[in-house]
């Protein structure tokens, strides 16, 4: 029988497998919002210092006095929370398999990380903001001016149509986002994607743009990227709520990064060895504007 290496080239493989396969697989929203910087050693951290609008004087006459201008400022903060995820494995035999990021070792680590992640982005699209100098003031998401009727353009309460879509691009080109240089994103999960799949309007040809459909999965449509994540949050009526936003309006930051290791439990009966992975993090909105709110029925 061939020798097997040392624990700690297992753990050392384990590392780069799992944060390999992590960037690729673990998360589903982790590419569509901003990462910000990591902070070490913190319990909330400035995601962004906002200055809103001004307005430029127009100078009517000559050796005038300076107008000076206070524009309102918000200072954003996030929130880290720390998640991990363990298991343990039998028989040494089965490290063997932790170096490769297919293994189900790594696939199960990745993706538990990977579903908190996307948790608190999920999370962080909804809920109140905290904010204020010393993060004393909370901000509740702007549903008045930020939110696509659940019954919009339609005779009664129905799913994701075209119509939603067209007045969530209006939303943003009425806050002035310039849509040239900032992709819209949706997510959407697999009731939206049927719900547009059978909008005549969606599929005819005749209109100029196309949808944009990769192995039957609906990719990009007038203007608006498409990703699936199933576990978007509903309203308690319920109805699902279907973010349509731009990648700055979501920051995700680091307190920690996927941090792992392989242990052996010599506390444990048969000295089984542990699998641990673990790291935290936090995500907040950073402007209302920047994210619609589309109300969609599923019943």
């Amino acid at each position: 029988m061939t020798a097997l290496a040392t624990p700690t080239f297992y753990a050392l493989n384990y590392a780069t497998s799992l944060k390999l396969a992590l960037q690729q697989q673990g998360s589903m929203l982790q590419s569509l919002v901003t990462v910000g910087p990591s902070v070490a050693g913190f319990d909330k951290a400035v995601i962004v210092d906002r200055i809103e609008a001004g307005t430029a004087q127009a100078i009517s006459g000559t050796l005038q006095d300076k107008v000076y201008q206070n524009p309102t400022t918000s200072r954003l903060w996030v929130q880290p929370v720390s998640y991990d995820y363990s298991q343990t494995i039998d028989h040494f035999e089965a490290l063997k398999m932790l170096s490769d990021p297919a293994s189900k070792w790594v696939q199960a680590s990745m993706w538990a990380i990977g579903r908190a992640i996307d948790e608190e982005i999920n999370a962080a699209m909804w809920r109140a903001t905290t904010s204020g100098q010393n993060a004393g003031s909370t901000a509740a998401f702007d549903t008045t001016n930020q939110r696509v009727a659940v019954n919009h353009d339609a005779a009664g309460n129905v799913g994701l149509t075209v119509a939603k879509l067209k007045e969530a691009r209006r939303i943003f080109l009425r806050n002035k986002v310039d849509l040239r240089s900032k992709k819209l994103k949706c997510v959407i999960t697999s009731m939206q994607d049927k719900n547009l799949l059978n909008e005549a309007q969606y599929i005819n040809l005749d209109y100029g743009d196309k949808p944009v459909l990769e192995d039957g999965q609906l990719k990009s449509f007038l203007g608006i990227d498409f990703s699936h994540y199933e576990d978007l949050d509903n309203t308690s009526t319920p109805y699902r709520r279907v973010p349509v936003f731009t990648e700055d309006a979501i920051e995700l930051r680091y307190a920690e990064t996927l941090t792992t290791s392989v242990n052996k439990l010599t506390s444990k009966r048969g000295e089984p060895w542990e699998v641990y992975a673990m790291a935290t993090f936090g995500a907040a909105r950073t402007d209302d504007k920047l994210i619609v709110d589309v109300l969609c029925n599923e019943a």
